[in-house]
């Protein structure tokens, strides 16, 4: 058995020990291993298994954290959406019936910058909000599986 195959089982003893010099070792011989298929006092580090357990646990249930926010940023992410092609339709629409005016006066063009403006930036608002909150949602769940 090479040294690589050794290592799988010594990872996951609880006599395993560390030397800067030789790496991991085992800690009642203070040597690395020299066993053929397997380690006669092998013991499982159960602290170990419990670990992997907790955190596949935890990827489990991540799906299921913060539910509220994520139907915040959905209902943001659409009226955001929304608003904004509403408010392009509707400047088309004023500057097509502008177009049909046979007379054209400056004042006629206020309209359309009174809802423009303020809605183009209101959905850019929402959305940016939004994303934003994703951004956070993603770097807590970054942070708990590191």
């Amino acid at each position: 058995m090479n040294r690589k195959h050794q290592l799988v089982l010594c990872k996951k003893c609880e006599n395993r020990s560390f030397d800067s010099k030789k790496g991991i070792i085992c800690g009642l011989t203070n040597e690395q291993a020299s066993f053929e298929r397997t380690c006669p006092d092998f013991k499982e580090d159960y602290t170990l298994l419990k670990a992997k357990e907790f955190s596949n646990n935890i990827q489990k249930n991540s799906n299921n954290r913060y539910l509220v926010l994520k139907f915040v940023i959905i209902v943001a992410l659409i009226l955001g959406w929304t608003i904004g092609i509403l408010t392009i339709l509707i400047t088309a629409y004023l500057i097509y019936n502008l177009s049909k005016l046979s007379y054209f006066e400056l004042t006629s063009l206020f309209p359309i910058f009174y809802i423009l403006f303020p809605g183009l930036f209101f959905a850019i608002i929402l959305i940016a909000n939004a994303e934003f909150l994703k951004v956070i949602v993603d770097i807590e769940k970054n942070t708990r599986n590191s």
